[in-house]
């Protein structure tokens, strides 16, 4: 959801499910089979104030809502031995995960570029998903409109 307060004065927010799971079998003379997943919730949200046609100041910022519980169960044969295994994993329940990254973003008529840097949890690209130390946060985002 996007929102315009003024001619120069935009926030975006964005609220994120990520449900996240893999699994995966070993063919051998040994079976090995397993599966994994987790999930959360966060919201983000980006300010950004013009300045120029050109230079706009901006802020990001994210929060984790909720983290679920992880949960790992494995299955292991070799021969007459099995193993089974039903893990789980509590989230970081005493944490405040959370992330603010200000920048400068420059939009000419077909390159763009966003630079910022800030202190915080970082989210992995794709998988969504917040990494587990607060440290400095380089941000760098480049692209060309045709």
């Amino acid at each position: 959801m996007s929102a315009r307060y003024h001619r120069f004065v935009s926030q975006s927010l964005l609220f994120t499910y990520v449900f996240v799971s893999a699994g995966g079998a070993e063919p051998s003379d040994a079976s090995i089979r397993g599966a994994a997943g987790v999930s959360n919730f966060s919201l983000s949200t980006l300010l950004e104030v013009r300045v120029t046609r050109v230079l706009a100041l901006t802020l990001l910022a994210r929060v984790l809502l909720h983290q679920g519980s992880a949960h790992v169960t494995a299955h292991f044969s070799e021969g007459s031995t099995t193993i089974d295994a039903d893990l789980g994993a509590r989230p970081r329940s005493q944490e405040f995960v959370a992330c603010a990254i200000p920048g400068v973003a420059f939009s000419w008529e077909h390159v763009n570029l966003h630079l910022g840097l800030g202190y915080g949890t970082w989210w992995l690209p794709v998988v969504e998903l917040p990494l587990t130390t607060p440290q400095i946060i380089p941000d760098l985002s480049f692209y060309v409109r045709f």
